[in-house]
Order: C-alpha cells, then structure tokens, then sequence
C-alpha cells in the first residue's frame, strides 16, 4: 500500500534510531526536511555499507514508488534453492519483464561481501607468505647450526656413547640444548613482538595487536619447527660410533 499517493513512510537503521530519537521508540514518529511528513514504521539492524572498518552509517530507507527520483541499481532476490540454480531463472525473469535491461552480473551476498575486504584479507596473505618464508630461512640457519655443532663434537659424543648413555640419551641431550636456545628466542621474540604490534594496529581487522591465541599459535609453530630442524642432527648424534669418533680428530 506505499504507492505514491499514500502517506510517505520509511524504515530507519538502529544508528538513526539512536541518533536522532535516542531512547524513545521511534515506531510512528515522523521526520523530514523542513517538513516532517515521513513516519517511520519499521527499524532494521546496522549495516556497514562503507566497507568492514568503518562504523555502520545513518540510513534510512524508502518505498521506490515514493522516491521516484532514485534510481534503483541493484536487485535483492531472496531464493529457496541453491544461488547457482536459481541466476538462470533470475535471467529469464528479467528478460521477460524487460527486454532491454541490461544485467551487469549476478552475485550472492556472500561474493559481494567478500569484495569488500578483499584489500583486508590481502594484507594478512602478503603477511602469512614473508612469516613462512622467515621460518624456512630460520629453520635452515637452526639446521646448518646445530649440525655443524653435532660435528665439532664428534669425539665428546663418542667418548660420552663409549661411557654408557644410550643413543636416546645422546638424542635428547641434542634436542635439549636446542630447546634451550629457541625458548631464550621465542621470549625475546614476544617481548618484542608485544612492543612492535602497537604500530601495526591499523593493519589488523577482527583482531588485537595483542591476540593472545594468535601468539601462542606463533610460538608453538616456531618451536614446532625448530624440533623439526633439529631431529635430523640429534639422530646423526646418537648414530656416532664410539670407536671412529674417539679415533678422530
């Protein structure tokens, strides 16, 4: 019934509703410029229209008969079944009722919701590939380290096979004083971190600087990894022969 011969009506957003009626219901009040002969009949929740970061603006919205001058660019199609199956449908529905109208595309929600934070989800993969590069070169470093230390102690590691210690003990004695090294690293990384990440507030979305689970992930990925680099070299360790390390100088 809001053709456009009938009173002007209007659904306003939360954020209109706070803002220009505070506390009071705004249901059948009226407003407008200079003239206030809209009714508002309806609220409907926030929605952030101007991209993820920004707060959700003041919106009201109005029947199209009683808006004429607006012109109306997009189609909101709410369907049962699948999106897929229901845009060829979507197509002959609107070829029927105009000929000439020219379609640009048809998106879900989902799609175009996911255009909008494209530059957002950009910044984190950018981020992700240089994090994973820097734990492969420091995975590397770790590796070449620990066997070139494994190597300059193949006579103690002999004479300490030669005493008794099993190769599992010699095995964890390496991964131990490995364990050492990463801890004393991975608490200077995070004091650091915590001190650093307040500059790179504005780059985040969704999340603090100071995300506790997101440095704990961090932490066990780097410690994982530097078991990882440090297993091949505590194995090589424990397989020394106590004869040919003791003969070797």
């Amino acid at each position: 019934s809001d053709t456009a011969n009938a009173p002007k009506v209007a659904i306003v957003s939360e954020a209109m509703a706070k803002r220009f009626f505070g506390g009071v219901d705004p249901i059948g009040k009226r407003y407008g410029y200079g003239d206030p002969n809209v009714e508002v009949v309806g609220i409907v929740r926030d929605a952030k229209v101007d991209g993820p970061r920004r707060a959700p603006p003041v919106i009201a919205y109005y029947p199209l008969q009683q808006d004429p001058d607006d012109v109306a660019n997009n189609l909101y199609v709410r369907v049962t079944t699948s999106p897929e199956a229901a845009k060829s449908a979507l197509f002959t529905a609107l070829s029927k009722a105009e000929p000439h109208l020219a379609v640009r595309e048809v998106l879900t929600l989902g799609e175009l919701a996911g255009r909008t934070v494209t530059r957002e989800r950009l910044m984190p993969q950018l981020t992700s590939v240089f994090g994973l590069l820097a734990v492969g070169v420091a995975a590397l470093g770790l590796y070449a380290t620990i066997s070139y230390a494994v190597a300059r102690r193949t006579n103690e590691l002999g004479v300490r096979l030669a005493l008794g210690p099993s190769p599992g003990n010699v095995r964890w004695l390496v991964l131990r004083e490995t364990l050492m090294v990463v801890a004393v690293g991975c608490v200077t990384g995070l004091l650091l971190s915590v001190t650093a990440l307040r500059y790179v507030g504005s780059l985040l979305f969704g999340l603090t600087p100071g995300d506790p689970g997101t440095l704990a992930a961090a932490t066990a990925l780097l410690l994982a990894v530097s078991l990882l680099a440090a297993l091949l070299p505590a194995m090589r360790a424990a397989r020394t022969d106590p004869i040919r390390a003791l003969r070797a100088e």
